[in-house]
Formats: structure tokens, sequence, C-alpha cells
């Protein structure tokens, strides 16, 4: 976990926000007294796999424009 973190460059509340979580999650993860769910498990897999296409991804996630409606 804190592998991953640090290699996107991202300090424990900034990560947090990142995937939805409070900050005081990730330092449990990170110090071992809790461990990620099965689906947090599998979104940090996710962007383990592949983590400059992931944040590419919301990079054009965050830069969209919001739609109109009408």
């Amino acid at each position: 976990m804190r592998k991953l973190r640090l290699l996107l460059g991202m300090s424990q509340p900034e990560f947090a926000e990142l995937i939805g979580v409070s900050g005081i999650l990730v330092q449990s993860w990170e110090r071992g007294v809790r461990k990620p769910s099965p689906l947090a498990r599998r979104l940090l897999d996710t962007i383990s796999h592949d983590p400059a296409h992931w944040l590419a991804s919301l990079g054009r996630i965050v830069h969209a424009k919001p739609r109109r409606a009408g």
C-alpha cells in the first residue's frame, strides 16, 4: 500500500481522497492495523497493475468539462 502511494507521489490524505476513503483508514492499512476490504483491494490491485494509465485516466475525468442539462 505505502509503496503504491509513494509511487504515485501522494501523501496519505491525498491518496485517501483519491480513492474515496479516510486518511485514518489509509494510515491503518499501512500500519497493518486493518486490511483493505475486498472491493478496496480490487481497486488497489487495478491501480498497481498500471499506475501511469490509471492516473492518466483520472486526469481526463478531472479535466472533463461538465455537460449542461437540456
